[in-house]
């Protein structure tokens, strides 16, 4: 089994790859498929139920995990374990961030202060 960091690698690798090949116009079936394929078995990235919405972990110093499900966008961020959900974004603009070399740069110049938001959790579920 994966844990968390290995998850964040290969899913970050994986959403790069595809990407990169379809910013080129030949993306093909099998970037998809293994896309795809780690989504629903290692990372479980089904949509969620109600306003459940699952969270992938991402690569970044400052955020933990992105989640999107109906145009909302949900932020863990490591730091207190934060959680803030981001109002009409497009799903495009939610692989782009955990696909970003940077994802908190990413976050910064293209959600934060650009979309309506609210906290959601203040801090991390105690296991």
């Amino acid at each position: 089994m994966l844990d968390h960091r290995e998850i964040a690698l290969k899913y970050h690798e994986l959403v790069h790859k595809f990407l990169v090949a379809d910013n080129k116009g030949d993306a093909g079936e099998g970037e998809k498929k293994a896309l795809f394929q780690f989504h629903s078995e290692v990372v479980e990235m089904q949509p969620g139920e109600g306003d459940e919405c699952k969270r992938t972990p991402v690569v970044s110093s400052n955020i933990a995990s992105a989640g999107w499900l109906d145009g909302r966008l949900e932020i863990e961020f490591k730091n207190g374990g934060d959680v803030y959900r981001y109002y009409d974004v497009g799903y495009d603009t939610h692989k782009k961030l955990i696909a970003a070399s940077s994802v908190g740069q990413y976050f910064h110049e293209h959600i934060n202060g650009k979309y309506k938001y609210e906290k959601i959790s203040d801090e991390r579920p105690q296991d």
